[in-house]
């Protein structure tokens, strides 16, 4: 909905709601054409339990999940359209390998050590 539709405001409003957001390389990507707009949350820690080669059990806190979102911009020649007018095709698709890279970060002990801002 309007005023959540964009990753700027959106990450604003889960940051008021408490969500820590993986803050490396920005908290929001952008990809070279400036047209795909990605960010996402630390993984949130858990506890896990594994087994040892002797049978006993030995919980760890490890990564658990964590929830990337995208903001597509309209492609050239169709950013004049109103946003209820845009189609799949008529925004930016595709994948960008160099924000993937900091995406993954979400799980990294540099990133789910933080305290929230």
């Amino acid at each position: 909905p309007a005023g959540y539709n964009t990753i700027a405001r959106f990450k604003e409003v889960l940051e008021r709601n408490g969500f820590k957001l993986n803050d490396s390389g920005g908290k929001a990507k952008s990809s070279a054409d400036g047209l795909l707009i990605q960010s996402s949350t630390v993984a949130g820690m858990v506890t896990a339990t594994f087994v040892d080669e002797t049978g006993r059990a030995i919980p760890h806190r490890i990564s658990g999940s964590y929830v990337e979102f995208a903001e597509r911009l309209p492609l050239p020649g169709a950013e004049h359209l109103s946003p209820d007018l845009l189609r799949r095709e008529q925004r930016r698709d595709g994948f960008e390998a160099s924000n993937a890279d900091k995406i993954f970060e979400s799980t990294y002990n540099q990133q789910t050590g933080r305290k929230r801002v």
